[in-house]
């Protein structure tokens, strides 16, 4: 089933339970077309009621998440589109904020502006892992505008709780930014120790892309340190994994 074949009356159906868990198991194993592969199939046999089922528009505001992190902008914007017919969009769901401040011009301002009521020491006395995708997504805003103190402890937390809640891609991409802000201001010791622990779970999953962004940035540390061998070899690598993803 293609976008343009989910038609108004669909999105106000549902669809199994089961199979919208499978789509995020995939989503947390960084299988995104997978995800979006299960999500439209059951789509198309969306029923009025469903037994422990799960709304059409829940479904495809995890295939919209999915097309985010691919970065297929366009198709995002036709998802949101059709979204926005159904009565349960509420552009104060934070899944929803996320997406809409995906497609801004400025989105590092819109990514840091998200979520600024959210206390990280607070969250930690209260366990509040739902947080974590929100604290990432606030600290790429930080990061993008330099601001690398406030960016490393929404990634660590968001790392912490990510890692106890086995969500991968959050683990991969937490690593991933920590890697970027000690990069950012020169310890490239620490950088190093974040990108080899994305690089790490990018091989636990399987991930081609994780393994290429990870080698990508591995390969720049080591040239930095002049370690120029092995700086090619991880660049070879990324060129490798990224021409395949």
């Amino acid at each position: 089933m293609g976008l343009i074949d989910i038609s108004d009356s669909q999105i106000e159906k549902y669809i199994s339970g089961k199979a919208y868990d499978d789509a995020v198991v995939a989503l947390t194993w960084e299988r995104y077309d997978r995800a979006i592969e299960i999500i439209s199939n059951a789509i198309g046999e969306a029923q009025e009621e469903f037994v422990s089922g799960i709304s059409v528009f829940t479904a495809v505001l995890l295939m919209a998440k999915c097309y985010r992190w691919k970065g297929d902008l366009d198709t995002l914007e036709k998802l949101i589109s059709l979204l926005r017919q159904s009565q349960e969009w509420r552009e104060t769901d934070p899944d929803v904020m996320i997406l809409l401040a995906s497609k801004s011009q400025h989105i590092a301002k819109s990514y840091a502006d998200l979520f600024t009521e959210i206390d990280i020491h607070e969250s930690v006395k209260q366990k509040d892992f739902s947080t974590r995708e929100k604290l990432l997504v606030r600290g790429i805003g930080q990061l993008r505008l330099g601001q690398l103190d406030k960016a490393i402890d929404n990634f660590e937390i968001g790392y912490l709780f990510s890692a106890l809640t086995m969500d991968h891609r959050l683990v991969a991409e937490n690593a991933n930014c920590l890697g970027l802000c000690y990069l950012g201001v020169g310890n490239l010791r620490h950088a190093l120790e974040w990108f080899k622990k994305a690089y790490e779970v990018g091989r636990k999953i399987n991930s081609i892309r994780r393994l290429g962004i990870s080698s990508l940035n591995l390969g720049v540390c080591m040239y930095k340190i002049g370690d120029y061998r092995t700086s090619q070899h991880y660049l070879e690598t990324a060129v490798r994994h990224l021409e395949q993803a």
